[in-house]
């Protein structure tokens, strides 16, 4: 799987996955703003085999302080460990860029998504009541992000 940064081409691929694993999906003009961010912080990525998009996220960095904006692995490439791959990229990049904290916010009912973010040592710290468009709270998440490798590269 190699992970690189996303293009307005890779819109139709991004857009299926996100459709078919969010309630709610982001628009395209959502993840046009995230490319097309001429301030440095916000940052989107597909992870890709062959030439296939088989997922995707979208990162800030402000600072210190890192936030995991969306993630998402399409359906048929689930449960074989390219979402952990792709988590684990993102956050070594996060900590080449010098931050220290990350954050998220995820559905309580999301019990695949918060089991994997446990793993990587993510903890509940807050809940925003009725922050779905369904009503649904979210929980905040955050997880204290490793000292960037002395290479200055983030695995992939």
């Amino acid at each position: 799987m190699r992970i690189r940064d996303m293009v307005p081409a890779d819109m139709q691929p991004v857009l299926i996955i996100e459709a078919l694993s969010f309630r709610n999906p982001w628009v395209e003009e959502m993840f046009l703003a995230e490319i097309d961010d001429t301030t440095g912080v916000s940052h989107a990525v597909v992870a890709e085999e062959g030439r296939r998009v088989v997922g995707y996220a979208t990162y800030r960095v402000v600072f210190d302080d890192a936030h995991l904006m969306n993630i998402a692995i399409g359906p048929a490439f689930r449960n074989q460990g390219r979402g952990r791959k792709l988590l684990r990229w993102v956050m070594d990049q996060c900590a080449r860029l010098k931050a220290r904290t990350m954050f998220l916010e995820v559905r309580p009912s999301n019990h695949a998504a918060r089991k994997v973010y446990e793993e990587f040592g993510f903890k509940v710290i807050d809940v925003r009541r009725k922050y779905y468009h369904d009503g649904e709270d979210a929980l905040v998440m955050e997880t204290s992000l490793p000292p960037a490798s002395a290479s200055g590269e983030a695995r992939a």
